[in-house]
């Protein structure tokens, strides 16, 4: 059925009032359900969701819940796993900038709400998905799908790479984000280098890959998860206690044309090992439905542990006592973990 079909059918089965400030609405060939009438629907299916975790970063904030609708017995059905985000670095002083925590919370409402309906919903979206630009001119982005390159994988300031405006990696030209590997301008420094090989150019695309698997398999946003899933692949303890690489390593692709700045040696085979754990990420996730991430706090020991799930499964559906059996492995891992020396990217 066509996005309009849905829409009509849910307004007639739950009384909704068509209009901008009433229930719903066409923004600009799009069907849009707004905050008032998602919340008409949640009342009459009694559609209940886990109290919302929040996620921020230096220029974002994100709610992620659990939506669920109950069938006559009190048993939770339709169980689907959702995150409202919101940017406030646009550079306009808009309800994005001026009011991120209320928009990303009002796009996690009404987006549990459509994808709890499952294919009822489809096609529809929430009147806040859009950004101010779209709702006046219809040619902004929607803020809906998942960016095409978060900021984890833009380039970053040359000073961050201790690179010159001139050397800086050029923009993306593939339309996974990445760049041509040949024309990455840190690649001259590392030919040569002890433990650079060819191949190791390549990597970035790799983990570009492994992230977009990662979030096709869970429906989560890359950059709510991607720095978490590098320290996770990445920890180790030294002598100085437990290290992990993004303090030092803002993204992947620059742990893999990294230098030891005293040895000249690549890092591209810790980068390696770092792809290696990733898979093990992605495999559990693909046979077990679930995993558990173990991301250290810093370097007195402490850690941190988050679990994910695959998309349409979650605590109710994985037996229960997994996520325990798995910490309890995680734990005993980083406790008899030996890296060699040579190995710590410090």
């Amino acid at each position: 059925m066509t996005a309009e079909n849905n829409i009509l059918n849910l307004a007639s089965k739950y009384s909704l009032e068509k209009g901008k400030y009433a229930d719903y609405y066409e923004l600009h060939t799009t069907w849009c359900l707004t905050k008032r009438g998602a919340g008409k629907i949640r009342e009459a299916e009694r559609v209940v969701y886990t109290m919302p975790e929040a996620d921020i970063t230096p220029v974002s904030i994100a709610y992620r819940a659990t939506f669920s609708i109950p069938d006559e017995a009190g048993a939770l059905t339709s169980r689907v796993h959702v995150v409202g985000s919101c940017r406030w670095d646009g550079g306009k002083r808009n309800p994005e900038a001026t009011h991120a925590p209320e928009m990303a919370w009002k796009r996690m409402l009404v987006r549990g709400t459509i994808e709890v309906l499952g294919s009822a919903g489809a096609g529809i979206y929430g009147d806040e998905e859009f950004d101010a630009d779209f709702h006046a001119r219809g040619t902004a982005t929607q803020a809906a799908p998942p960016p095409q390159r978060p900021p984890a994988e833009r380039p970053h300031e040359p000073a961050l790479m201790g690179l010159t405006p001139a050397q800086a990696p050029p923009p993306a030209e593939n339309p996974d984000g990445t760049i041509n590997p040949d024309a990455d301008p840190r690649l001259a420094k590392c030919l040569g280098a002890p433990g650079w090989f060819d191949s190791a150019k390549d990597l970035p695309k790799e983990w570009n890959q492994a992230m977009a698997k990662f979030c096709d398999i869970t429906h989560e946003e890359r950059g709510t998860w991607e720095k978490r899933l590098l320290d996770h692949c990445g920890k180790f303890e030294g002598s100085n206690g437990w290290w992990r690489p993004s303090p030092k390593y803002p993204n992947y692709a620059d742990i893999v044309y990294a230098l030891d700045p005293k040895t000249g040696k690549s890092k591209a085979g810790f980068a390696i090992n770092i792809i290696k754990s990733m898979r093990e990420v992605l495999g559990e996730l693909e046979s077990t439905g679930h995993t558990v991430l173990n991301v250290p706090d810093g370097q007195d020991g402490s850690s941190s542990l988050y679990e994910i799930y695959k998309h349409g499964e979650g605590p109710g559906v994985i037996a229960q006592g997994f996520a325990a059996k798995k910490a309890k492995e995680l734990a005993e891992q980083l406790a008899t973990e030996q890296i060699a020396l040579d190995d710590i990217p410090f």
